[in-house]
């Protein structure tokens, strides 16, 4: 059985402030259940086991993943808090030297960016065709990163490929821009006769 509301205050706790989550997905093992006008939804029957109940970001609310262990006619409650999501985006961009620049892909699409809460969980998501990036998540303190740069590129200014950032519920944080730099190749020069 699921129960899952809206947690306004944020304290993990269905209490006056809150409000019943109708309408809400949830996942498990290749099954799909939907909260009623309640909040509320179950499912019956299920072999011993252990299995991962996923609730993805829906309507700005996010709910964290939960693993039941089940044994043989064992029932499983679960009240599912709802936190309240926001935004963080931003661009890639390259800059190089024709001429003294390695030779590397500058490719703007897929490029993967994370964002890693205070509790160690991980969001990620890859740049458009244009560099761009959205990533939708729960309010709280982030480090975000450009992830998997080859050895010759490096992220300007040094240091700023972890960025620190606070997301509030419902708030937008764009322009979390990454430059991205192709390092130069070192050419010797000689000099012969006087």
């Amino acid at each position: 059985d699921l129960f899952v509301f809206y947690d306004y205050n944020a304290n993990g706790v269905f209490d006056t402030s809150d409000s019943v989550a109708a309408d809400y997905m949830a996942s498990f093992d290749k099954t799909l259940l939907l909260t009623d006008k309640e909040g509320k939804a179950s499912y019956s029957k299920l072999p011993a086991g252990s299995y991962k109940v996923y609730f993805p970001t829906q309507k700005g609310w996010y709910g964290t993943d939960r693993l039941i262990v089940l044994q043989d006619k064992e029932a499983a409650h679960l009240e599912v808090p709802l936190r309240q999501t926001g935004t963080i985006s931003g661009n890639i961009a390259y800059e190089f030297d024709e001429v003294l620049s390695y030779s590397t892909a500058m490719d703007l699409a897929g490029q993967s960016i994370t964002a890693t809460n205070t509790e160690g969980k991980v969001f990620e998501t890859r740049t458009d065709d244009n560099g761009h990036y959205i990533l939708y998540v729960p309010a709280g303190n982030y480090t975000v990163t450009v992830n998997k740069i080859p050895a010759q590129i490096e992220v300007i200014p040094a240091g700023r490929y972890r960025q620190p950032l606070t997301v509030g519920p419902g708030e937008i944080n764009g322009a979390v821009d990454f430059k991205l730099k192709v390092k130069q190749r070192k050419i010797e020069v000689k000099k012969f006769g006087q």
